[in-house]
């Protein structure tokens, strides 16, 4: 059975929630990047459903930060699949990650899910790639670190820096104090989080329940900090950029030796921060040479994807260039029509149901 590189973009509102298989398709590996926000979880729940009996692992679950719209699935993941699903490793920067003396916890969201991932994955399964040893997943030294899973998928680390998470771990102490937390009490963030019925319904953790408010978070703040990497299998590669900040791929991307003149080669790219025109630098593109871009957003709350980024996109001349969206909504829709196509030579691909999501195939 010819192996293969599949990416599906779950349906999940203006959110990212990735579902990755590789390999055979009768044995396929499986990675989930992100959750998506709460109100986008049956989605994931329902691809979940879909696994059979005896065949429910999740070789790599990636949290690429702790903003609720990346965050708040994947805490519902980890509560509601703790007896049924297994996590070979997860990869997430929590508390434990950003102090020189490890402590247990992060902020609000990221506190939740870090307890989880303590209690029910288990600590050693916890960024224990070999470049990791347990330790955060950061770009500190000339030469990006690079982790082969099980299944063979090669995975080459391009954000965060070690600024990044300086600047995290400086908002996570405000939002901890403002949210009444103390970083290093497992016990006492799973109690909060049983408070949390729009993270976990009734009953699904044990104990009382009342409905609880989601703590804030500098989205800028969260997004540096975001974990983005070069995902390369057989023949295949993607760049899947959650919502991490240009400056650190250019620099990532350098060290690997990507230049204007002999820019990396890519079979597809997942647009960082669903296309937002702040996560966007020419230079950027000018590193990497891709025809297909993955578009993860229905518009809502901040109307992703800029247009002007998508439009910057066409107008760099990219032949054969595909747009994928995993919706069809006026955020997407303009640039559906086939005459503006043909015209400015692109291609504009969206879900054949109007529920949403998509899959590319590499």
């Amino acid at each position: 059975m010819k192996n293969s590189f599949r990416i599906e973009l779950l349906p999940a509102l203006h959110g990212d929630s990735l579902w990755i298989e590789y390999g055979k398709s009768t044995a396929p590996s499986r990675i989930v990047i992100d959750g998506g926000p709460i109100g986008a979880y049956a989605a994931l729940d329902a691809r979940v459903g879909k696994l059979k009996p005896g065949d429910r692992e999740i070789e790599l679950l990636v949290i690429t930060h702790i903003d609720a719209d990346h965050i708040e699935g994947a805490v519902r993941l980890i509560a509601a699949h703790r007896a049924d699903l297994s996590f070979r490793e997860v990869w997430f920067n929590g508390w434990r990650h950003l102090e020189t003396k490890p402590g247990l916890l992060g902020a609000v969201q990221g506190e939740f899910l870090s307890a989880l991932i303590s209690r029910y994955v288990g600590e050693p399964r916890w960024n224990c790639s070999a470049p990791f040893a347990g330790g955060p997943l950061v770009v500190a030294t000339d030469t990006p670190p690079v982790a082969t899973l099980a299944g063979g998928m090669r995975l080459t680390l391009l954000s965060p820096t070690p600024k990044k998470l300086e600047k995290l771990q400086k908002q996570w102490k405000k939002d901890v104090a403002k949210a009444g937390f103390a970083p290093g009490d497992l016990d006492k963030a799973l109690e909060r989080l049983k408070e949390q019925t729009r993270l976990v319904p009734k009953g699904l953790l044990g104990g009382s329940y009342q409905e609880g408010k989601p703590g804030k978070i500098d989205n800028s703040v969260a997004n540096g900090s975001s974990i983005a990497f070069l995902a390369e299998y057989a023949d295949k590669r993607c760049l899947c950029l959650g919502d991490a900040h240009p400056d650190a791929l250019i620099e990532s991307l350098g060290k690997l030796g990507a230049t204007k003149a002999k820019p990396l080669a890519v079979d597809a790219i997942k647009l960082p921060h669903h296309g937002s025109a702040s996560n966007y630098s020419p230079a950027l593109y000018d590193l990497v040479s891709c025809r297909r871009f993955l578009v993860s957003s229905n518009g809502d709350q901040f109307n992703h994807p800029d247009a002007a980024v998508i439009d910057a996109l066409i107008a760099r001349g990219i032949p054969k260039l595909e747009l994928h969206f995993n919706y069809l909504t006026d955020t997407t829709r303009p640039w559906s029509n086939k005459k503006d196509q043909t015209k400015r030579r692109f291609k504009a691909l969206y879900p054949k149901a109007e529920a949403g999501g998509i899959t590319v195939t590499l």
